[in-house]
């Protein structure tokens, strides 16, 4: 039995499998060995596929556990000067040379990405136009990658979304009206998921049991008395957006909402100031407390998530309120943190594993942090996977 062979299978079969069940069987295993060759496929024959499928990625070959739909999309060209390219939404994440990750949105010519073969740079990135329907991949990995046309993207963040949707799901068996907002996958997608949730039949598998799956969600409502409205809203609407479909929808269906879910805050506009979509932390502060601020009006619980995967590394100083500088390991949900608006409530606190970079200011002060981890300069919010560079001025404190 060749060893070459034997390593390459063992990432698709067990070892001891292969061992005991082929090593007398060389034609067999030989045969095995030529039919798990990869093959290139467009991402469009997945679709409805009932087979269980691998895909290549910077982690070796992955299990993907869902192929996602996302309804319509502007489209982004990703060129690279070798000629190459991959077409994406423009949030869709690729992987770069400081292991973070960024959006053709905010690609600009010079950067590099991590490819099969090293890095790419990139060319050039150009809009073109509305796609009636993307997709993308849930990947099971602890990296959540794969390769596109040979670039390292992310998967796709379903986590929060599917989140979201059980929670919905579980208000509204509780007796509650829910509205659920999507600013990034299609109705249908969430329907159908929602509807797994509620039968138990899996995604899909909803469609071919349509009958049955209508059946147990009428009596579902019936027993509840509560509702779960789908509502896609287009990406960069606003609380107002929110607010005027709100009061329609209660107008005409004749229920006061309990409770939305807005799925999910990053892709929202703020209505009080104009932000560049680069300054998620600035956008985020004044979505959320527009969101906020809805929900208090119209009396009802409001719910969304967010995608804060930005990290200091845990001896990072901070100054506590009545404590002092203390190691940001060591402070607790409550304390009191120094910022330049004066001091702030720390309302959470999490832990979270990635590569980390140490910056260095002219002066001798150091920071190490994420590579997406964001500071203020002088043209607005940045980071080091979009671009903080040296020679860039970072704030301090006015005392120091």
């Amino acid at each position: 039995m060749n060893n070459q062979k034997l390593d390459y299978l063992s990432q698709f079969y067990d070892r001891g499998f292969l061992n005991n069940y082929m090593k007398d069987n060389i034609e067999l295993f030989n045969r095995l060995y030529i039919d798990m060759q990869p093959c290139e496929y467009n991402i469009l024959d997945l679709h409805d596929s009932v087979d269980k499928w691998v895909v290549d990625s910077p982690d070796g070959f992955v299990p993907v556990e869902k192929l996602i739909s996302k309804g319509s999309y502007e489209i982004y060209r990703t060129e690279f000067t070798d000629g190459t390219y991959v077409n994406s939404s423009g949030l869709h994440c690729f992987e770069n040379t400081f292991g973070g990750w960024i959006s053709p949105i905010n690609i600009v010519p010079g950067h590099k990405l991590k490819s099969k073969n090293g890095y790419k740079e990139v060319a050039r990135v150009t809009n073109s136009g509305i796609e009636d329907l993307v997709f993308d991949l849930v990947v099971n990995s602890d990296n959540h990658r794969y390769y596109t046309n040979g670039i390292s993207s992310h998967n796709s963040g379903a986590g929060k979304s599917l989140f979201l949707q059980n929670l919905g799901v579980n208000w509204a068996m509780n007796g509650l009206n829910v509205v659920y907002l999507s600013l990034e996958l299609s109705e249908k997608l969430c329907a159908m998921r929602i509807d797994a949730m509620h039968t138990g039949y899996e995604t899909r598998e909803v469609m071919r049991n349509i009958d049955d799956v209508h059946m147990k969600i009428r009596a579902s409502q019936q027993k509840s008395q509560g509702s779960l409205r789908i509502k896609q809203m287009p990406n960069g609407c606003t609380t107002n957006d929110i607010r005027a479909f709100i009061k329609e929808y209660e107008i005409h269906s004749g229920k006061k909402v309990d409770a939305i879910l807005v799925d999910y805050l990053d892709l929202m506009s703020p209505m009080s100031k104009k932000i560049s979509a680069e300054n998620l932390f600035v956008k985020d502060k004044y979505v959320t407390e527009e969101l906020r601020n809805l929900a208090v009006e119209l009396n009802m619980v409001t719910v969304s998530a967010s995608q804060l995967n930005r990290c200091l590394s845990p001896d990072t100083l901070v100054e506590i309120d009545g404590v002092g500088m203390i190691e940001i390991k060591e402070v607790a949900v409550g304390d009191k943190i120094l910022s330049e608006t004066g001091y702030n409530t720390i309302l959470d606190k999490w832990t979270n594993k990635q590569h980390v970079y140490k910056i260095k200011t002219a002066s001798g002060k150091e920071i190490i942090c994420s590579a997406n981890h964001r500071f203020p300069v002088e043209n607005g919010i940045n980071s080091i996977e979009h671009g903080l560079t040296i020679g860039d001025h970072l704030y301090i404190k006015n005392d120091e």
